[in-house]
């Protein structure tokens, strides 16, 4: 049917597929909304600003080293997944053009700093995913990310952040800017504090005066160990 056909123009999959290049038939698709290209061996996805109308963009576990600067092209990309990659830097530019991303997964890379303008998604972006990188000290645009509802960070080389955190969910699953123990966040806030003194007045004003820290976050990874 010719509905039916068109609901398959706009979402493609094609993972385990062992691509090594986008294919013309894909990139000859602008109408294209959701592209999966998840587990081939692409180094690069080359030609991906022809696909303008891109709203979901899955490039995990490839060979991926040099963060994909077409990507700026996507304007009203949604969903962005390049964990599981090896990519060591992220450039500026890039996000500032991503107005309506709401989740970023760089998870399983080697990135060991955020660009600044990741601070432009602060409107939009929900979901963000950095564990298991080369992390040594707490990305500062996280903090820009007023609606940012989750967040991981585990399995870096932050100062008080477990390997293996557990999410923390609020217990009545409603919004609230302070989910763990009191004991816990007074004992977290005084080593956050003493790390990030000079942060603390730029700080986004969603942040909750009692945890001035990322941890206002409905499901949060960032947590710290008290033995």
């Amino acid at each position: 049917m010719p509905g039916q056909e068109q609901d398959c123009l706009r979402e493609v999959t094609l993972s385990t597929q062992r691509l090594r290049v986008l294919p013309p038939a894909v990139l000859g698709n602008p109408a294209l909304e959701s592209l999966d290209l998840d587990r081939n061996k692409l180094r690069s996805i080359t030609g991906i600003s022809k696909l303008a109308n891109l709203k979901k963009l899955i490039v995990s576990k490839n060979q991926i080293v040099d963060f994909p600067n077409e990507i700026q092209s996507l304007i009203y990309l949604e969903k962005l997944e390049l964990n599981q990659n090896q990519i060591r830097v992220i450039p500026e530019g890039i996000f500032c053009h991503l107005p309506r991303l709401k989740h970023l997964r760089l998870n399983n890379n080697r990135l060991g700093a955020l660009p600044r303008d990741l601070a432009a998604c602060g409107g939009s972006l929900q979901y963000l995913n950095i564990s298991n990188n080369l992390f040594r000290t707490f990305p500062q645009p996280v903090l820009q990310l007023a609606n940012l509802q989750e967040l991981h960070v585990q399995n870096n080389a932050l100062p008080g952040v477990l390997h293996d955190a557990p999410r923390v969910h609020h217990a009545t699953g409603t919004r609230h800017p302070c989910h763990q123990p009191p004991h816990v966040r007074a004992e977290f806030r005084g080593e956050w504090e003493k790390e990030n003194v000079s942060e603390l007045g730029n700080l986004s004003p969603s942040f909750s005066t009692l945890m001035p820290y990322p941890l206002h976050l409905d499901k949060c990874s960032f947590l710290k160990s008290f033995n």
